[in-house]
């Protein structure tokens, strides 16, 4: 990822110290230090935050050239001068473990940066339900999909379908003969669903693809 460096390259061009960028986002010093070596990255609302603080596409902070050529304007907000190459990605609905992925697509696209595109080139977008017990993403966010029919790790975000239930994301982990399908819920008394076929469970669970990126709709406003 080219995160970090587009970081240091904005606090830069803001004529910012560590503590001076750290303050203005809401970052202690070292955060914004860690962020610029690589030693670590924010969650993807954060990285939407700062896009939205200095009026610049959130996939420009994540494009190896999205800074080229970049001035601040006296307001501090960002002058881009590099035309951005996005690839756009379908929006997918109303999926289920039965349906052929084509015939979900809406007509609705939204664009990704080049770098996520190659990496994941045959991905879709679903958007998050308003759901107030499952806080696995936040509300309306758009979730980035690579399509897969095997887990390649447990504990990690898939989306998912059981029987003939609609697909949903959750985090999946592999029993001996089964699945566990967890969300990360605000109700107290919520657990894990246990799909355990060795105590007779028959419902089908079949992974539909993985979690790969997220993002905000162009529209959500904080």
């Amino acid at each position: 990822m080219f995160f970090g460096n587009n970081i240091k390259r904005l606090r830069v061009l803001l004529g910012m110290t560590h503590e001076e960028f750290g303050r203005a986002i809401g970052y202690s010093q070292s955060a914004i230090s860690a962020w610029e070596s690589n030693r670590t990255y924010p969650r993807v609302n954060t990285v939407e935050q700062i896009a939205k603080l200095y009026h610049i596409p959130t996939s420009t902070l994540l494009d190896e050239h999205g800074l080229d050529g970049a001035t601040a304007t006296p307001d501090g907000h960002i002058k881009l001068a590099y035309k951005r190459h996005t690839h756009q990605v379908p929006l997918v609905k109303h999926l289920y473990a039965s349906s052929t992925l084509e015939d979900t697509y809406t007509s609705t696209m939204y664009g990704i940066a080049s770098e996520l595109a190659n990496l994941y080139p045959t991905s879709f977008f679903i958007q998050v339900p308003d759901d107030p017990l499952d806080r696995l993403l936040p509300i309306y966010a758009l979730a980035l999909i690579v399509p897969m029919r095997q887990m390649t790790k447990n504990n990690e975000l898939y989306l998912v379908a059981v029987d003939d239930e609609p697909a949903m994301l959750r985090r999946v982990r592999k029993l001996n003969n089964g699945y566990e399908l967890s969300c990360e819920s605000t109700d107290t008394t919520y657990r894990p669903r246990t799909f355990d076929y060795n105590t007779g469970c028959t419902q089908q669970i079949t992974i539909l693809g993985k979690l790969a990126w997220y993002m905000m709709p162009y529209d959500w406003v904080f």
